[in-house]
């Protein structure tokens, strides 16, 4: 599933973006795969599970269909555990191979330990802001 990919790859500027190459067609054939009715299909977004900036490919057995809306834990937090993962591996605090594990075991837990306590005392220091 992995190239041989190292810390060194992914942290380079630009790395994910070079790497970025997913047809229309082939996001079709995942959806068609996941047995996605058209109607809901603007309700997805074809996501690499294994981000491309912690190694990820572009090959079928890497994508999902992701939801946008509707769920707690959609696209918008899978992005920011992602990143937070990414900037953990290019900072030297963990290793490529341990981010990669950690995606593949329970992306959503590593959402909840980086990031929900963050975004939720945002939107409370927001809310009391508007309160003054």
């Amino acid at each position: 599933m992995f190239y041989d990919i190292t810390e060194k790859d992914v942290c380079e500027s630009g790395y994910a973006r070079k790497t970025r190459n997913v047809s229309t067609k082939l996001k079709n054939e995942i959806k068609d795969s996941y047995k996605i009715p058209p109607v809901y299909r603007n309700n997805f977004t074809i996501d690499h599970f294994i981000p491309l900036s912690l190694g990820g490919t572009n090959d079928a057995r890497n994508l999902w269909p992701q939801p946008i809306i509707g769920l707690k834990y959609g696209s918008n937090e899978k992005a920011k555990a992602d990143t937070w993962l990414f900037n953990q591996v290019c900072e030297g605090d963990m290793s490529l191979e341990e981010a990669q594990n950690r995606i593949l075991e329970d992306w959503v837990l590593v959402f909840q330990q980086c990031c929900e306590l963050e975004t939720a005392y945002m939107s409370k220091e927001y809310d009391d802001a508007l309160s003054l």
